[in-house]
């Protein structure tokens, strides 16, 4: 069972598709293909800085374009396309981006439950149910973003895997609970990382990942939890924030 909430309304879809089902947002997709540059991948950790260079996408819709297809790095989902709203408010994470994020989880994802928030098209949390993930919480306030997870999870067959919450994240946070959780707000919107993070810490979570801009300079404790590791991709970065020592 598929259960959507609303505000605190829930609608549960009981053979796990989304109304209107994935048909109508697929009907509106259209595919791009990848436009592919050379990036530096540099990681700074406990270990010293570490540079790396590799190939990364970026989809790219043509014009009157709103859709583009993505698609799932490996794991039991493993090349299947996704679909992904094209724009700033839903940033889809790139591909390469996502492989870099889940070579470094590794065996911390199988059987956990990982919070999506902002999750836009929700890429990263179904990247984490291809990984063997027990559950997936996608939290996203844009009615659009939420039509195109759902198809995704109809599409795959994950339905019964997930929970999604049209909420803004503040409003989701209190009664949530994860093992792993994933920011990625609009790059615009600093304000949300500093407030999302501090709740986090205020939680006592085990481990939360922020996509930001690389020139965003977060701060090294949020609470309880201090940054461990910092990865740099091209224009884009990842901070691990663990329980303070």
């Amino acid at each position: 069972m598929f259960s959507l909430i609303f505000g605190d309304q829930v609608a549960c879809d009981e053979g796990g598709g989304a109304p209107g089902g994935p048909e109508q947002a697929a009907s509106a997709a259209a595919a791009a293909d990848p436009v592919s540059r050379s990036r530096r991948v540099e990681t700074v950790d406990g270990n010293g800085t570490t540079e790396l260079y590799g190939r990364m996408g970026r989809g790219r819709a043509g014009k009157g374009e709103k859709i583009h297809q993505m698609r799932i790095i490996a794991g039991k989902y493993g090349r299947r396309k996704l679909l992904s709203l094209e724009g700033v408010e839903t940033r889809p994470m790139l591909d390469r981006m996502r492989e870099t994020l889940f070579n470094v989880l590794q065996t911390e994802v199988p059987g956990v439950v990982f919070a999506d928030l902002y999750a836009g098209t929700g890429a990263v949390g179904l990247e984490a149910l291809s990984r063997g993930a027990k559950e997936a919480i996608f939290v996203e306030q844009n009615p659009k973003a939420v039509r195109v997870i759902e198809a995704n999870l109809h599409a795959f067959g994950a339905s019964q895997d997930a929970l999604v919450r049209m909420r803004t994240v503040e409003e989701a946070l209190p009664d949530m609970e994860a093992d792993i959780w994933f920011l990625g707000p609009p790059y615009p919107a600093v304000e949300e990382y500093g407030k999302t993070l501090n709740a986090l810490g205020e939680k006592g979570v085990q481990l939360a990942i922020a996509q930001h801009d690389r020139k965003l300079d977060l701060e090294e404790r949020y609470g309880s939890l201090e940054r461990k590791r910092l990865m740099k991709l091209g224009a884009n970065a990842l901070s691990f924030y663990r329980p303070a020592e």
